[in-house]
């Protein structure tokens, strides 16, 4: 008897020291602090990954980074070749350039000459 007693306490004291085991390492700041280790780690080795490719692969990493760029970029980009398309279709100067380029056209045909040259402004 005094045997299974003995056992018994040794037992109890095993249980109790696995549940205080148990209890620390689930602790919450025991699991916060395990996955800031686990996602560290998995950045790490992203990152790691990510530069390796990069350097492998330097064209395909500048075509992505451009065609982002383009993406994020687009609206202003379209807003900006419309209000060119939209400059350029108003009535103007180079209105006034061409019709002094063909009244000096017409006036050189008539008398023989060359026609002038006009060097336009871009």
């Amino acid at each position: 008897m005094a045997a299974a007693r003995l056992e018994e306490r040794f037992a109890r004291a095993r249980w109790f020291d696995t549940l205080s085991k148990a209890k620390s390492r689930f602790a919450p700041a025991e699991l916060a602090e395990d996955a800031l280790d686990t996602v560290k780690r998995k950045a790490r080795s992203t990152v790691s990954g990510a530069a390796d490719a990069a350097s492998r692969r330097p064209g395909a990493l500048i075509g992505v980074a451009a065609g982002i760029c383009l993406f994020l970029l687009r609206k202003p980009i379209a807003k900006a070749v419309q209000s060119r398309i939209e400059r350029r279709n108003e009535t103007g100067p180079q209105d006034e350039a061409l019709a002094t380029y063909e009244a000096n056209t017409a006036e050189a045909e008539a008398s023989d000459a060359p026609p002038p040259l006009i060097f336009e402004e871009m």
